[in-house]
């Protein structure tokens, strides 16, 4: 199957450019959520409670907004 996307240019350039930085903004996404995961799981140790309730409110807020959004979770 092959998908084709058209754009007006120039004045679809912003959209051109958003779409061709999706990898890019993927694997940003992808680092933050590993940085969440590694702070909470490894790092209790140089958190305070607050500090670690903070993350794990953090982590779960970032996990919803994903969902809501109807992102799949392949982050």
């Amino acid at each position: 199957m092959k998908v084709t996307y058209e754009f007006n240019l120039p004045e679809d350039q912003a959209e051109l450019d958003q779409m061709q930085q999706a990898d890019k903004y993927h694997s940003i996404i992808w680092d933050f959520k590993q940085y969440l995961r590694n702070r909470v799981k490894y790092n209790t140790d140089d958190l305070t409670q607050p500090e670690y309730e903070l993350l794990e409110d953090i982590r779960e807020q970032f996990h919803q907004l994903i969902n809501d959004h109807g992102c799949t979770d392949t982050f």
